[in-house]
């Protein structure tokens, strides 16, 4: 976000140094910045955040079974019982 002042939250002195740019910013600047910010907040909210996880979670799993060398199988899976079976020998 350009339009944003970055801050360093442990650099005290740039942290000020901030707060005075902002407090000596021309309003119409203030508010062009504002408006930008508020307008990218509104089209990147959370909600297009989770949807845009679940359609990549979902792309996932399609590529998963897709291809052959991803795809879960069973045949090497170990059994609790042969686990035990060889603790006992």
């Amino acid at each position: 976000m350009t339009e944003a002042l970055p801050v360093n939250p442990y650099d005290t002195d740039a942290f000020g140094a901030a707060i005075e740019q902002a407090l000596l910013m021309p309003a119409d600047e203030q508010r062009k910045r504002m408006l930008f910010m508020r307008d990218v907040v509104r089209h990147h909210n959370v909600y297009r955040w989770v949807g845009q996880m679940l359609l990549a979670a979902a792309g996932v799993k399609r590529q998963r079974l897709a291809t052959p060398s991803l795809a879960v199988d069973d045949t090497y899976s170990v059994q609790s019982t042969d686990v035990f079976a060889a603790g006992r020998r």
